[in-house]
């Protein structure tokens, strides 16, 4: 059987197993021919995503300057994966919208542009091998946020969201 490399996805695990074909019987069984080999199928060292998120602000550089904070983000995420265990890295980075009540919503005196540091405590499960919705991130967010017609603040988030 030939596998197709193609159509393997990233980061899969192959495994072959070797033993002697048991219809010709010759003499006795050998089990000590058998032979298992794991193979990693390797991915890109950086993976790019899209995220949805609910922020929570923590913290404001200009606290004075009030804006008022949508409940939504929509982030373009940059990813960091080990290549050894396919996993990603907790921390990432990630460029979009901020602040705003909708994906697509950029308003005077609400939302604004962000560049983001994100810690995913949900991705620190997984290397540790808990189990959890693969798709789901939770953790602290550091932000340059840009807001329209606003004074640029440093803002310190907790978020909840999913990785697309």
């Amino acid at each position: 059987m030939q596998i197709q490399i193609d159509s393997l996805p990233d980061w899969a695990l192959i495994r072959i197993d070797i033993e002697p074909d048991y219809t010709i019987k010759i003499g006795g069984y050998d089990r000590s021919n058998l032979y298992t080999r794991y193979f990693r199928v390797k991915g890109p060292k950086i993976e790019i995503g899209f995220s949805l998120g609910i922020p929570k602000v923590l913290f404001d550089s200009q606290s004075k300057d009030t804006l008022n904070y949508g409940n939504s983000s929509a982030m373009i995420r940059f990813y960091y994966v080990d290549e050894l265990s396919g996993h990603r890295f907790p921390v990432n980075l990630g460029v979009g919208t901020f602040g705003v009540n909708s994906p697509l919503d950029v308003r005077i005196g609400g939302g604004g542009f962000a560049l983001s540091v994100l810690l995913d405590v949900v991705e620190m499960t997984r290397i540790l091998e808990i189990g959890l919705i693969k798709k789901i991130t939770a953790g602290l967010e550091l932000a340059p946020f840009f807001p329209i017609k606003k004074k640029a603040r440093l803002l310190i988030n907790a978020q909840v969201g999913i990785s697309l």
